[in-house]
């Protein structure tokens, strides 16, 4: 459950997701920009990270284990 917050003019009405992210905070390939499968989750000390798999790989880009900061947008960032 979350708090109510009143809508403003400038409230998104969606996160409109960035390089990496799709708007619903689901990472994509860097190959071919398809949605990835979770792996794992990492934090170290340049901040956390998401380990992910291509979910439809159609090239030698797709393969393998991919990374992405968590801090790419700010409303994803937390260190905690």
């Amino acid at each position: 459950m979350m708090p109510y917050r009143k809508r403003t003019p400038k409230s998104p009405d969606a996160d409109p997701g960035g390089p990496g992210w799709d708007r619903n905070g689901v990472p994509l390939c860097p190959g071919c920009g398809q949605p990835g499968d979770f792996h794992a989750f990492e934090r170290n000390n340049s901040g956390p990270r998401l380990r992910f798999r291509c979910s439809l790989p159609s090239s030698d880009a797709c393969e393998g284990i991919h990374s992405i900061s968590t801090c790419t947008a700010p409303r994803r960032c937390s260190t905690s």
